[in-house]
């Protein structure tokens, strides 16, 4: 999910089509599906910000897409000053932050090598490691964070503010399927850091952790952006609150079926497409299907 400054294409996905990159919007008249343009053609759809100028071309020139790859060109237009200096001076204090912890990830391995650890901190095992670590307790941070929303907006539809009970239970469904899945996913990894030596050794050996984080943010994809537009409206009025609930109900990331093992997963999954008034998944849902896997 791009985080666009048009409001043509707020809340967009990009995709790898068969003509070359497309952007996904949302179908702004109502109707079932959604609109596919490409994206060098996103300027005769709409006039596109300075910022998203700058994104369209960067995403043009990247060699492959992903969650992680557009979020670092996100960040790079934002320390740029292309969305204002409120948003320039966030994206440096998440660039330091992450960099932080980076840093002291790196630190703790350093310490396992200095006692004896199987594996030299300063090879490239432990870099990549360190970098690994801080992105996994990154995105570990949004499942509680869609728990709340998820409660939150089932408080609103109780307490009859103006949040319709249908809208209010897809997103809550929504949000506590994305958590499961994308904790289950992280889990794993987070207690092997639990045990330096042997996330060294597997760093070294086997790329089922950097996998597990990708497909991480691969479910997780778009819900920074869902949440910051809850964050901006929640508590300034049912009017506010309203508006921004239709926006994160119309934009919400599907989950790709290939997650589930199970029935009961099955459902789980299917609890993040939007439906028609018949009971069908939305063909929005089958466009804006993500990859389960690492790219």
């Amino acid at each position: 999910m791009l985080p666009a400054t048009t409001p043509a294409f707020a809340f967009a996905r990009v995709r790898d089509g068969e003509q070359g990159r497309e952007l996904v919007l949302r179908n702004v008249t109502g109707s079932r599906g959604a609109v596919l343009i490409p994206l060098a053609a996103a300027a005769d759809h709409a006039r596109p910000t300075l910022h998203d100028r700058a994104l369209f071309a960067d995403l043009s020139r990247l060699p492959r897409l992903g969650p992680t790859q557009v979020a670092a060109i996100a960040r790079a237009a934002a320390r740029a000053g292309l969305c204002g200096r409120a948003a320039r001076a966030a994206a440096a204090a998440a660039a330091a932050a992450e960099a932080g912890a980076a840093r002291e990830a790196l630190a703790s391995l350093s310490a396992v090598g200095r006692t004896g650890g199987p594996v030299d901190p300063s090879a490239g095992a432990a870099l990549r490691l360190a970098s690994l670590a801080a992105a996994a307790r990154r995105l570990a941070l949004l499942p509680p964070q869609l728990g709340v929303l998820a409660a939150t907006v089932e408080d609103r539809a109780s307490l009859g503010a103006a949040v319709r009970t249908e809208e209010a239970g897809f997103i809550a469904a929504a949000a506590r399927a994305t958590a499961r899945f994308a904790e289950a996913s992280l889990a794993p990894v987070l207690a092997l850091l639990e045990d330096p030596p042997a996330a060294l050794a597997a760093a070294e050996t086997s790329s089922w952790p950097a996998e597990a984080v990708a497909r991480a943010a691969w479910i997780l994809d778009g819900w920074p952006l869902l949440l910051a537009r809850w964050e901006e409206s929640e508590g300034r009025g049912h009017g506010s609150e309203a508006r921004a609930l239709r926006a994160i109900a119309a934009a919400l990331p599907p989950l790709p079926l290939e997650l589930a093992t199970t029935d009961e997963e099955q459902d789980a999954v299917r609890a993040t497409w939007r439906l028609e008034a018949d009971g069908a998944a939305t063909d929005q849902a089958l466009l804006e299907r993500l990859r389960a896997a690492a790219p």
